[in-house]
């Protein structure tokens, strides 16, 4: 949100105000709880499922699902496509992440997550006003298989392990 006052034509609204001072006080109350990590992968899930599937109501009428990856990204102007896969890159990689960090294994993290992205995409095609397309299981996939390789090369090199990822 800091970042937000930086960029040309963006503003910060109220709701992204009371959204960041109710996570500082719900960090604040998680400090310290050994399962932080789950509950706060548990919500980011829960984002994902509810900001997915909005505007909440069904069409007869079916959008057409592109097969094509990062084809929306690519149609669309170079600011928001970018904007939109960095959006995209942090919610799905704090998700996996977290649960990481929660106890699962970084490829049922990732499985669960892709699946359930997909399930949002395929009832996205009834959805007005949504664009569904493959990209975003791809992505979350493709994020996992980043940070499994950072987790490799991090082991092979005999540092020790990132906290986030092993800590229980």
């Amino acid at each position: 949100m800091p970042a937000k006052l930086l960029v040309a034509g963006r503003i910060v609204t109220w709701s992204e105000i009371a959204g960041a001072v109710l996570a500082c006080i719900c960090w604040y109350f998680l400090t310290g709880y050994p399962k932080r990590p789950a509950v706060v992968g548990g919500l980011i899930v829960s984002l994902l499922i509810v900001r997915g599937l909005a505007p909440y109501h069904w069409s007869p009428i079916a959008n057409p699902f592109s097969w094509v990856p990062f084809g929306g990204f690519l149609g669309a102007p170079w600011d928001f496509g970018l904007l939109t896969l960095l959006q995209k890159s942090f919610w799905y990689g704090s998700a996996v992440w977290l649960l990481r960090a929660a106890g699962w294994r970084l490829a049922r993290a990732a499985i669960v997550l892709a699946v359930l992205l997909g399930a949002i995409e395929v009832i996205q095609v009834h959805l007005p006003g949504r664009v569904a397309e493959i990209t975003d299981p791809l992505l979350a996939l493709l994020l996992a298989l980043t940070f499994g390789l950072l987790d490799r090369d991090v082991s092979s090199l005999g540092c020790p392990e990132p906290y986030a990822l092993h800590h229980k």
